[in-house]
């Protein structure tokens, strides 16, 4: 897959900028200097978010995403300048909260440098015991807020900064990526022994911060001009897999800090001329997919469109039927970028409404559209190339405060459709009868009008709906009878005039 420019970070970033992993479509980025963003990819849009409870600066070395949120190393204040506990953001309500900072001997301990989670309310953290950067293991319970050190003051490892941390899957044995005086190595905590061991040297692996619950991720250079690539360490079997990863820019990539997992990367390149960085990314999405309205729709088919928004390669299809439970799907399609596709629904019954929406599905996930619906047109009993239209014929019926309407259906272009009159004082009518369904070319209709004012001229015309369109027939006028004798018609003209006067 190829790397792709997400946008320019929002600000300066403060010493070091540390990645989550991808997160379905977006990502969160932190600094050392309380900015906490994330970003969606697919529009590189950039979200200032809570700045964590952080008192001083020089925190936070990786983003841990977890049942929904956000952790990080926490500096908190008290001897401990460089993080002494552990904070999580949570997105539904955009706020924070910490665990208590690490109670041990604050001359012996001096920052948590990474941590992995053992189970929802288990972590296993690696601790700076002193300026040689020996680590130890320690664990933190979050449902008791508690923090237990062990014993082994003698096996601790040396050299160290535990970039990274995991945990196998059986949960015995914690590992952590090293750098320093052993180069490329990593470390391991056997927990049931308390028992430390320290791998050999690889020179030119560079282990990274960033999380990944299964696996330590490094970076190496390739070649004579540095060719950044990213592989992992496998803690399970014990193998190293190079070059998962290729070089995004080259050789501008951050060489620490990433967010990654064997779906996708998130780095960040340095930047040029002055100008803040900018992030690329590599792997899947989780796909996004938006329904959109029907086409074509005739009597017997339609054709259903959708646009996959944001994602990587995925299969869509849609689903339809004449409720929301659906019950047919059109052929699945392999969707190669983000765009538009459609299928067609066949066959459909005439008059009848129809629900549909989109779904599309890739390894990371299922994005489905929102529900929509149309209805198919009538069937044409007979074949026509004349637009429909519609006769407006005199009032009868007349008394001092009633009268009927009447009206035919002169052509119907070979559809039913519906009738109806619109009625006033004036031209703008401002009064419509109901509409009457099942109309046809010969057809005649009425509307009784009662209540009416005695003495008085109303304006009147017929209309008859068709496939959406409505077409109307000329305007008329009645009077209503009048026990004062002959009224006088009053027209838009004699408004006009004494609207003058």
């Amino acid at each position: 897959m190829a790397w792709t420019a997400v946008a320019d970070v929002p600000f300066a970033p403060v010493t070091a900028v540390y990645f989550s992993q991808i997160i379905g479509i977006e990502f969160y980025m932190l600094d050392r200097g309380f900015n906490f963003y994330s970003c969606h990819i697919p529009t590189g849009v950039w979200t200032h978010l809570t700045n964590p409870p952080f008192i001083g600066s020089n925190v936070s070395r990786s983003l841990t995403y977890r049942n929904g949120l956000i952790y990080c190393i926490d500096e908190g204040g008290g001897a401990w300048p460089l993080g002494r506990r552990i904070s999580w953001y949570d997105p539904a309500t955009n706020a924070w909260a910490s665990s208590s900072q690490v109670p041990f001997n604050v001359s012996r301990f001096r920052s948590i440098r990474s941590f992995c989670f053992a189970d929802d309310d288990t972590i296993w953290a690696w601790v700076q015991r002193d300026a040689q950067l020996r680590m130890k293991c320690v664990r933190y319970v979050i449902s008791t807020d508690t923090w237990t050190e062990f014993a082994n003051e003698t096996g601790v490892l040396a050299s160290n900064q535990a970039r990274c941390a995991a945990i196998n899957t059986a949960g015995t044995i914690v590992y952590c990526g090293e750098q320093g005086v052993a180069g490329g190595c990593y470390g391991s905590y056997t927990i049931a022994t308390d028992a430390y061991a320290q791998s050999a040297a690889h020179v030119s692996y560079t282990y990274v911060w960033g999380h990944d619950p299964a696996r330590l991720w490094y970076a190496r250079n390739v070649g004579a001009i540095p060719d950044r690539r990213y592989g992992y360490f496998d803690i399970e079997a014990l193998v190293y897999h190079n070059d998962y990863w290729e070089a995004g820019p080259p050789s501008r990539t951050s060489i620490t800090y990433v967010g990654c997992d064997l779906d996708s990367i998130v780095d960040l390149a340095q930047a040029i001329a002055g100008a803040n960085p900018f992030v690329w990314w590599n792997g899947l999405l989780v796909p996004t997919v938006q329904t959109d309205a029907a086409t074509g729709v005739v009597n017997n088919s339609a054709t259903l469109n959708a646009t996959l928004l944001s994602g990587s390669p995925c299969t869509g299809y849609l689903e339809w039927g004449e409720t929301i439970a659906y019950g047919k799907t059109t052929p699945i399609q392999n969707i190669a970028a983000d765009g538009a596709f459609a299928d067609t629904a066949y066959p459909l019954k005439a008059n009848t409404t129809y629900h549909f929406r989109a779904i599309a599905t890739n390894a990371l996930g299922t994005s489905t559209g929102a529900q929509r619906s149309f209805t198919t047109t009538q069937v044409p009993y007979y074949a026509s190339t004349i637009l429909p239209d519609v006769q407006t014929n005199p009032a009868t019926l007349i008394t001092e405060h009633a009268a009927r309407l009447n009206g035919i259906v002169v052509e119907d272009g070979g559809v039913i459709g519906d009738a109806r009159f619109q009625w006033g004082l004036t031209t703008n009518y401002g009064n419509n009868t109901p509409w009457q369904q099942g109309y046809g070319k010969g057809h005649e209709f009425f509307a009784d009008l009662k209540g009416l004012g005695e003495g008085q001229a109303f304006h009147f015309r017929a209309q008859y709906r068709n496939q959406g369109t409505i077409y109307n027939g000329r305007d008329m006028v009645f009077n209503t009878l009048s026990p004062l004798g002959p009224v006088t018609l009053v027209t838009d003209e004699i408004i006009q005039l004494l609207e003058a006067v």
